[in-house]
């Protein structure tokens, strides 16, 4: 009979080696789990790490080896790369000129801990990131809420946002790329500018002596479409809340920072003022003729883009042509209606809406956007904030492909 206390020592059927030989499949198992997690988490920071190296290479307009060799190993190790295998092997850089794309690859080996009883002491990981280069072209539009209610922290983050948005616009561009970007401050109307007050686009003959550059709508149906025609022209205002002057696309970003860091809250909410010039300012025909046409586009294999920022819904409507009106209702179809054109031009719309309580704006906005994807919905500075990030990675110049 095996005594108490002598289970490991029990001859009886053999149970100690028995429990030997089950322990020993569980200890490996237990072990091996624990080294995949490993592994898998090394995976996962060097790609990371990979992707941020391919886009720095990609980006740095540098052309010979050594160089864009130290660039590419600086993003790595920056990026833990190292930290996370026990060797390197391979951390390499390459142009694939057929493909027009910037590659980066890193492999080496991770040390095991219980799979070494097994007989695996390393293990070999390697990943790679690839980037698309070429010729691609992008025009951008920022429309953006300035109305009373962005006063105090709103104003001040959407400026932090749209920043970020520019840098990361400005970052993404190559000695290939082409990049610019435009601004429309929007309230209850849109500043165009007192220095266009002998445009052909204007009623030149209702321009007053001191005009600050505040126009009205055109009347119904034109004021929605884009460009004007000998009969239909804008109507010069002196009186409503134009805020800031628009600024047309430029490649020069220091000029559209400066613009947001510009901007001043204050006035009533009439979106569809804001994408209109929006759409003139991205259109390649006048009122403003800095864009591309569609086929130069084309060509370059770009895109043009709107994003429309609000945080409330239309407060006036039309009463052509000031904005002085109560039947939101017909503000609301004005905006579905301009949205609907604006897509039709081939133009992609991002529509963000910051800490806005009504679900009818919401809506409109969701289906302003070029899809579901591109309407962001933020309830505080810091998802705005992410917003803006998000959009901007999406129109890159330069994007991961691999």
């Amino acid at each position: 009979m095996t005594q108490p206390g002598n289970f490991l020592s029990a001859q009886n059927g053999n149970v100690g080696t028995m429990f030997a030989i089950v322990c020993l499949p569980l200890l490996l198992a237990s072990g091996a789990a624990m080294d995949l997690v490993r592994i898998n988490n090394a995976r996962t920071t060097l790609q990371a790490a990979a992707d941020s190296a391919a886009l720095a290479g990609a980006v740095s307009e540098k052309t010979d080896k050594t160089t864009l060799d130290k660039v590419v190993k600086d993003y790595l190790l920056a990026n833990n790369a190292a930290d996370v295998l026990t060797s390197i092997d391979t951390m390499k850089q390459w142009t694939d000129q057929a493909k027009s794309t910037f590659n980066v690859k890193i492999e080496g080996k991770l040390q095991t801990s219980l799979m070494s009883l097994a007989g695996i002491s390393f293990v070999d990981i390697g990943v790679q990131s690839q980037v698309k280069l070429g010729t691609q072209a992008i025009e951008i539009v920022l429309v953006l809420d300035n109305t009373g209610s962005m006063r105090g922290s709103k104003i001040a983050n959407l400026k932090a946002a749209a920043k970020e948005f520019v840098d990361i616009i400005d970052r993404s561009k190559t000695a290939t790329s082409f990049a610019k970007i435009g601004v429309v401050p929007f309230a209850e109307y849109v500043n165009v500018g007192p220095g266009n007050s002998t445009a052909s686009w204007i009623e030149t003959g209702r321009v007053p002596r001191l005009w600050a550059g505040c126009v009205g709508s055109r009347n119904n149906p034109d004021d929605a479409t884009s460009g004007f025609s000998n009969t239909s022209k804008y109507p010069p205002l002196t009186f409503g809340n134009c805020g800031k002057e628009v600024l047309p696309l430029t490649a020069d970003f220091s000029t559209v920072r400066g613009k947001i860091s510009s901007m001043v809250a204050g006035g009533s909410t009439y979106i569809p003022t804001g994408l209109l010039w929006g759409w003139n300012l991205v259109d390649n025909a006048a009122p403003f003729t800095e864009g591309m046409t569609k086929a130069q586009m084309a060509a370059k294999q770009g895109r043009k883009a709107i994003i429309l920022m609000t945080d409330g819904e239309n407060t006036i409507s039309p009463v052509y042509p000031q904005h002085n009106g109560t039947d939101v209702n017909l503000s609301n179809q004005k905006l579905t209606e301009l949205c609907s054109r604006v897509k039709s031009d081939d133009i992609d719309v991002y529509t963000v809406s910051f800490m806005v309580p009504s679900q009818t704006i919401k809506d409109l906005l969701t289906n302003c956007a070029s899809s579901p994807a591109k309407y962001f919905d933020a309830d505080t500075g810091t998802e705005l904030f992410a917003a803006f990030q998000r959009i901007g990675e999406s129109l890159s110049t330069v994007r991961l492909t691999q």
